[in-house]
């Protein structure tokens, strides 16, 4: 199932629900949420903390992103090469991408998908794998996928 921004508040993972019940859908579930916390202080809402906890219950993986938006992890060396230009610095970890990127890509909202299709030509293991601990998370995921598979 793909969810964006308000939408994940349809769904559980609960066996009795109103929601979109995403245990119908595939018992072998895995959710991802951008944390939106603008700071490391910051709580995450309501919405994510339910869908954790259910998760959590039935021994499913999520995974929060350590950064504000899933696209805080793209190291400026990728944006670098996918854009052929120099950026002054990396994306801070609690800073809103779009603004990070509207010098150098124009509307990125709007064009959200292009863009992952451009900059993943660019994303290796060597140039990702340190970004915020994504190397762990990625591993995490493979790990569950292989069990699923019996692997």
């Amino acid at each position: 199932l793909y969810y964006g921004g308000r939408l994940l508040s349809q769904y559980s993972a609960q066996e009795t629900t109103d929601l979109i019940n995403v245990i119908k859908t595939n018992r072998n579930a895995v959710i991802v949420m951008d944390s939106d916390k603008r700071s490391k202080r910051a709580h995450l809402n309501g919405t994510k903390r339910r869908i954790i906890d259910e998760f959590t219950q039935l021994h499913m993986m999520s995974w929060v992103t350590k950064g504000k938006e899933i696209e805080n992890y793209i190291p400026k060396s990728v944006i670098e090469a996918m854009l052929d230009t120099h950026l002054p610095m990396q994306c801070g970890q609690y800073e809103l991408f779009p603004e990070y990127i509207d010098s150098y890509y124009t509307n990125f909202t709007g064009k959200k998908v292009a863009f992952a299709r451009a900059a993943t030509k660019y994303m290796t293991c060597e140039n990702m794998g340190n970004m915020l601990g994504l190397k762990k998370q990625i591993m995490k995921l493979c790990d569950r996928i292989k069990r699923w598979n019996g692997i």
